[in-house]
């Protein structure tokens, strides 16, 4: 309910009497629950914000975890070789956590100039150890350049039947 301000004038009405001032004081009383109820409010919504502050401390924390995850998640290595090669993952390509993905190799043929009718034929495969990989091209004998995409998919968000597919 909205308080009724008393206009005072000096030798006039309003009489300086009980009903008067009891309207003061229930003003005054008015405005105290009020304020009183609203330090409650603001109690409520400080406690609000630190525990939104908390949540979102730890929510960031989350993303900067989930980024690194995702930066990480894949690898792709791509280029050109001839003949026999025997890149190593740790040591060619840089991936010295080479255990932690499921590895896959595609090649194909880039070269042109082969002998018709030729059979090429492009082989490439992950030694036992998990750190060798032997890539092969020819055709009747001769060197065939080849193009290879090698993927490493993490294995904690993948298995090597996904990757593979």
């Amino acid at each position: 309910m909205a308080y009724s301000k008393t206009i005072w004038v000096n030798d006039s009405t309003p009489a300086l009497d009980a009903t008067h001032l009891n309207n003061i004081e229930t003003g005054i009383e008015a405005v105290d629950v009020r304020v009183t109820e609203l330090e409650g409010t603001t109690t409520t919504n400080s406690d609000n914000i630190a525990t939104n502050t908390i949540n979102i401390e730890t929510n960031t924390t989350a993303i900067g975890n989930l980024e690194d995850t995702l930066n990480n998640a894949v690898v792709i290595k791509t280029g050109v070789f001839q003949g026999t090669w025997s890149p190593t993952l740790n040591s060619t390509f840089g991936v010295s956590n080479y255990t932690d993905y499921n590895w896959t190799v595609s090649l194909y043929q880039t070269s042109r100039q082969v002998v018709n009718n030729a059979t090429v034929v492009l082989d490439g495969y992950l030694d036992v150890d998990g750190v060798t990989l032997r890539f092969t091209s020819s055709s009747e004998g001769a060197s065939v350049e080849a193009s290879y995409t090698l993927i490493g998919v993490k294995k904690t968000i993948s298995s090597s039947a996904i990757v593979n597919q």
